[in-house]
């Protein structure tokens, strides 16, 4: 009887009606999951990919999904750390070099320092002497970044003060620089 069928198609409206909110409800659900879990953090990690070829090195990638994705964000949060000591260190260490040549009556002195990394514990230097002889320093210190930049500046602090203090004597220069250095580190 058409009473029937239509009270059967009724049911299976309903029926229908219900498995399509039921399936909207699990794809909103999925379309949320996703968003969060997948596109927001990927979108988190390529700002951190921009910040580090523009040198922002302030930024930080958040983290937010407590999995993968903030072990990978710690890990961009740190080379940002990294990139910033290393041109904390390469500030250092250029302004620990000679900016201009240095000359005497007798003599022009000019030098260029070139790195195979970024930074490390390279050093030179010409001190004019007043009897119109010249000092030069050369040095080396081991390692890279802020710590092998720092004993640098320490070095080359230690350098000038011992040749204005009258010291000349490459031997007595350095072995007080040697004793110097050993009390300080």
């Amino acid at each position: 009887s058409p009473a029937i069928v239509e009270q059967r198609l009724a049911g299976l409206r309903r029926q229908l009606a219900m498995t399509a909110a039921l399936m909207g409800l699990l794809l909103a659900i999925i379309l949320f999951r996703l968003r969060d879990g997948v596109l927001t953090p990927a979108q988190g990690l390529l700002h951190g990919i921009r910040a580090m070829e523009e040198k922002r090195l302030d930024h930080r990638i958040p983290l937010q999904t407590g999995d993968e994705w903030d072990t990978l964000a710690t890990a961009f949060n740190h080379a940002l750390d990294g990139m910033k000591e290393m041109e904390l260190a390469s500030a250092v260490q250029a302004a620990l070099l000679p900016l201009r040549p240095i000359e005497t009556p007798l003599m022009r002195f000019s030098g260029y320092s070139v790195m195979s990394s970024q930074v490390g514990g390279d050093y030179f230097d010409c001190l004019p002497l007043p009897d119109g002889r010249v000092i030069f320093g050369i040095g080396d210190v081991t390692g890279h970044g802020v710590s092998a930049a720092l004993v640098t500046a320490m070095a080359r602090t230690a350098f000038r003060h011992l040749v204005e203090a009258g010291v000349t004597d490459p031997g007595a220069l350095l072995s007080r620089l040697n004793r110097f250095i050993l009390a300080h580190l």
